[in-house]
């Protein structure tokens, strides 16, 4: 309790110098004077005092003809003056908390995030019918009802989300997959892709390939146009001998096609590594700076720079504010230190990273699951090179059948 009545009051810390300071102290517990955090210091004694009993301890230093010297005040009464001092620049700060206040109520910036068929204009057009556009104020609309209606008029939309993260407005969107258009009339079964026939599994139409065939992409592997084959126990009317011949034309039967093919297809891929690199990382040391900018003037409101790093990065970041008496600014700089490590590798070290990289590439070319039947790596660097590559090649069977419609002229 007496912490809170002494900061109310204000404390004082003073410094008795003279002859014999304790007279100061004896003299001033007669007189009521309360004293505390007595200490010597040299020849002198400090302690503290509440700011009510200056005067009279000042008066008693006379009379025993001591100094006293002021060494720090804290507590209510001195925050006034700090106050009154710097009047101009807390209302400042108060008009740039309040205006920034004011201004986070309002949407300022419209993100769409997930679109890939519909336009981005077109999503923010439909969201600012029903409003949520830039400027508007936060209580002036429904996040969940402006989702139902997005919803609604963009069918081709399965989801809509409004996240409202301070003054940014994000429109988060999933659309539709629809179906392909599954082929009902005749059509081929094409390859997609070279490769070399593994097995073929006609489910309906005529095999164009077989086991061991070379295919390229787009060739014909079940055919649509089936030719029938004649029947072996069908005995053809007796015609009367003509001196014309009639060649007999036989139409193919148009189907759609049908079956898998697998074929052994390979994927190529390329990676490197260096055999001497330099790594950058970030250390946990980091320095901050913030500033108030106001018309004509700019205040550090925290932090400094006591040394520079040997290697940094700095990030500024600014709110703006504008004002009827100008535009406030919130300045914030932070350097974060870096430090810099040179890595050398073996070539065996550097082979492996290399094939790991063009592994990775080619696995996300393959489906899930894809089996791998064999992988070769070759390294085309040669020795004096900095940098090792390496290509790696992967083979794998797949399906390579796809349909394509017979177009009929």
């Amino acid at each position: 309790m007496s912490k809170i009545f002494n900061q109310i009051s204000g404390v004082i810390q003073v410094n008795v110098k003279g002859k014999k300071p304790e007279k100061v102290i004896n003299m001033a517990l007669a007189r009521g004077i309360y004293i505390w955090g007595i200490k010597k210091v040299d020849e002198n004694i400090e302690f503290k005092v509440r700011n009510s009993s200056i005067e009279a301890l000042q008066n008693i230093a006379a009379e025993s003809k001591h100094e006293i010297e002021i060494m720090g005040e804290r507590g209510l009464p001195f925050l006034k003056h700090v106050l009154k001092r710097r009047l101009g620049f807390i209302t400042g700060v108060l008009i740039f908390i309040l205006a920034l206040y004011f201004m986070s109520s309002f949407i300022w910036f419209i993100e769409v995030i997930g679109n890939e068929n519909l336009k981005k204009e077109q999503i923010i057009l439909i969201a600012a019918k029903h409003g949520v556009y830039q400027g508007v104020a936060k209580w002036n609309f429904s996040r969940s009802q402006v989702e139902e209606a997005i919803l609604r008029d963009l069918s081709s939309l399965a989801y809509v989300e409004i996240d409202i993260r301070g003054v940014q407005a994000k429109i988060i969107v999933v659309e539709k997959i629809l179906p392909k258009a599954e082929i009902t009339g005749p059509c081929h079964v094409v390859a997609t892709k070279n490769g070399v026939i593994e097995d073929v599994l006609v489910l309906e139409g005529q095999a164009s390939v077989e086991e061991g065939d070379v295919v390229a992409k787009g060739d014909i592997l079940i055919s649509g146009a089936v030719i029938p084959e004649e029947n072996p126990f069908f005995i053809p009317p007796v015609i009367e001998e003509s001196d014309e011949e009639i060649d007999e034309i036989v139409e193919p039967k148009l189907v759609r096609a049908r079956g898998i093919v697998k074929a052994k297809v390979w994927y190529e891929g390329y990676g490197e590594c260096k055999l001497k690199s330099e790594e950058i990382t970030t250390t946990n040391k980091k320095q901050t700076q913030i500033f108030l900018i106001t018309p004509g003037h700019e205040f550090k409101l925290r932090g400094n720079y006591p040394k520079d790093f040997a290697l940094a990065d700095e990030e500024i970041s600014e709110k703006a504010i504008k004002t009827p008496l100008g535009t406030f600014k919130l300045l914030k700089k932070i350097k974060r230190e870096k430090t810099k490590k040179v890595i050398e590798y073996t070539e065996e070290e550097a082979v492996k990273m290399a094939k790991d990289n063009a592994v990775a590439i080619l696995r996300k070319k393959l489906k899930d699951g894809q089996k791998v039947n064999t992988t070769n790596v070759e390294v085309l660097s040669v020795p004096s090179e900095l940098i090792l590559r390496v290509k790696v090649s992967m083979e794998v069977i797949e399906n390579i059948a796809v349909a394509e419609p017979i177009i009929i002229r």
